[in-house]
């Protein structure tokens, strides 16, 4: 049975110390062991290397590409052969009293180990320098950690989506459609339109248009900027079409959506 650990993911911890460290085997593949245990903090780490470990007298498998976590108290025994690389955070919670999620003790984070990787480096960097950063920085590993314990890694055409929306929204004021959204993820316009209906949206041009009637009137009901800016910054540069979309996807005007109360989206 998978065995879990209590953890307050809806609060931010404070970094007690965060490091990168790298252990050697002994010669002719001895392996040499360390055993030791954190009082007071919880740890996260996350390794690059495959080893025995054992976590409260439970036996484990470490493999590349894996995270980890010790509750504070905890007896852990690594078994060390060759070179072992890990980056680690030291963390505490102030209130005791949050509530907690379970998580595995140990689990494979798949493609998104290289990223949570160098997130967690940022913390073994700043955490001296400047610490409110660095808890900001793990808490972000954490939830991360969180919903890929929950969820486990998200398919490829998932992060295409996630990626494809980003587009959108970084090119929003350009005149782009489907193609250049594509050409930016380097795949075609065939798969761009099977990715998008598999995330349940229509086409990518539906989806875009969505994305900028609702930018649009995120800035006409927040901002005093006129009708004629927010449309450009939308990247709808025509003001009469532009009237025509903001009344297509909220039954109203621009100008009655500014003075409110804020319309919904309606699905067409």
């Amino acid at each position: 049975m998978e065995q879990m650990a209590n953890i307050p993911l809806g609060s931010m911890p404070r970094v007690g110390m965060a490091w990168r460290s790298v252990h050697q085997g002994g010669p002719q593949g001895a392996p040499v062991r360390l055993a030791f245990t954190v009082e007071r903090y919880w740890g996260v780490h996350l390794y690059r290397y495959r080893a025995p470990v054992k976590i409260a007298g439970s036996r484990f498998q470490i493999e590349p590409g894996m995270a980890g976590f010790t509750p504070p108290g905890t007896r852990v025994e690594y078994e060390f052969r060759g070179r072992c690389e890990h980056v680690f955070a030291h963390i505490e919670w102030p209130n005791s009293s949050d509530q907690t999620e379970p998580l595995p003790l140990l689990f494979s984070v798949g493609t998104e180990f290289p990223l949570l990787w160098e997130r967690l480096e940022d913390v073994a960097r700043w955490w001296q320098s400047d610490p409110l950063r660095a808890s900001v920085r793990v808490w972000d590993v954490l939830l991360a950690l969180g919903k890929l314990a929950r969820l486990g890694p998200e398919p490829p055409e998932r992060r295409l989506l996630d990626r494809a929306f980003g587009v959108m929204d970084h090119r929003m004021a350009e005149f782009i459609g489907a193609a250049e959204i594509a050409d930016e993820l380097g795949i075609s316009t065939g798969q761009l339109a099977r990715i998008f209906r598999a995330g349940g949206h229509p086409t990518p041009s539906a989806a875009l248009r969505q994305r900028r009637v609702e930018r649009a009137r995120h800035l006409l009901v927040e901002t005093t900027l006129s009708v004629k800016q927010i449309a450009s910054e939308v990247g709808i540069h025509d003001l009469q079409y532009f009237n025509k979309q903001i009344r297509s996807a909220f039954g109203a005007s621009p100008t009655q959506v500014r003075r409110g109360p804020i319309p919904a989206f309606m699905e067409r």
